[in-house]
């Protein structure tokens, strides 16, 4: 966002911001005028206030005399940010400390950092889980269960698990199983589970003039488990609760709005889409996310991938007058851990 200001006008915005960001309440000219290095009187700065607000940076939320920052001078003001704080150790102890990769699927683990996230920033966390059709294809597996049960077992090499257990009539035995894996293994090698779906559909077409129940019955119980994965991301949200310890959520109208953005996923679904095809972190002041029901919300996220490949978003949301100091810098460092954890795999 380019705009112009003079040295007095910004810091006087940037004092009112600063203040609006700690208290959440309305900033009037005296107290804006107690500022270490704003020397100028209480009837300078309410000029000034008049003039920013006729600028669109400034709010009179009622008949007081103290004024609120707009989403505009948010954005000016986060834009404005020289320098981002680092983590502390212990935050940082605590991020890497929740992740534990030899003992997790890729989803799992990336859900439990979000836990964390939203513990530490004391927002609410969201994550969009890898996009698994994009995922390229690694191997499927048939394991024999008892009473005619089939554990069907597909992996990408992202290392995305997903499990799906059916009933098998035919009752088939390990070997024939054994030979159903190789055969899909070899004809699925290095597509992405969309056109795994496609070679699936198209061998199937070839396949019936062939009569071979076998490869039908191979084909037929991949695209079962294929069509189920490729329903969509999941997202998750951890610690919407957080959110309602600011008091600019105590009003029922708009503690329902922001309920509706958690349980309707699917907005949340094309913000975090935004954010994985951006590059680092992306933000989100109230109306700049043009959904209704998150006005008076911010949402801070960053892509994760693994190598050149984007699977999905982390971050959080909170009101507008979150802290964006601290809370980029603990988003960038989460997203930035999980691509090396991810790089390492």
């Amino acid at each position: 966002m380019v705009m112009e200001l003079g040295d007095r006008a910004r810091g006087i915005l940037f004092a009112i911001v600063d203040d609006f960001l700690r208290t959440g309440i309305p900033i009037g000219s005296r107290t804006i005028s107690k500022k270490k290095g704003i020397d100028v009187s209480p009837a300078t700065i309410r000029n000034i206030m008049s003039d920013l607000e006729e600028s669109g940076l400034l709010a009179q939320p009622h008949t007081s005399a103290g004024r609120v920052p707009t989403d505009r001078a948010l954005r000016f003001y986060v834009d404005s940010l020289v320098e981002i704080k680092d983590i502390s150790e212990d935050e940082e102890r605590q991020i890497i400390g929740s992740i534990n990769p030899a003992n997790m699927e890729l989803r799992d683990m990336v859900r439990e950092t979000s836990r964390v996230l939203a513990k530490i920033s004391h927002y609410a966390s969201v994550v969009m889980t890898p996009r698994f059709t994009d995922n390229i294809f690694k191997y499927i597996d048939f394991i024999k269960l008892s009473d005619n049960r089939i554990l069907i077992i597909l992996v990408s090499q992202t290392g995305m698990i997903h499990n799906k257990i059916i009933f098998d009539d035919a009752d088939m035995s390990a070997d024939k199983l054994g030979w159903m894996a190789r055969y899909l293994n070899d004809i699925l090698a290095d597509l992405t589970l969309h056109e795994v779906r496609r070679k699936i559909l198209e061998e199937m077409r070839n396949e019936k003039n062939l009569y071979d129940s076998l490869l039908m019955r191979a084909l037929s119980i991949s695209k079962e488990v294929v069509e189920d994965e490729i329903k969509g991301e999941e997202i998750f949200v951890e610690g919407s609760t957080y959110v309602f310890d600011y008091p600019e959520f105590a009003d029922i109208e708009k503690m329902k709005q922001l309920f509706e953005t958690f349980e309707n996923k699917h907005n949340l679904l094309k913000l975090l889409d935004k954010v994985a095809k951006a590059e680092g972190i992306k933000i989100f002041i109230g109306s700049e996310s043009r959904i209704n029901c998150m006005s008076g919300c911010a949402l801070i996220a960053s892509p994760y991938r693994r190598g050149d490949q984007i699977l999905g978003s982390i971050g959080v949301i909170g009101p507008t007058r979150m802290n964006y100091e601290r809370v980029i810098p603990i988003v960038n460092f989460t997203a930035n851990l999980i691509n090396t954890i991810l790089d390492d795999i």
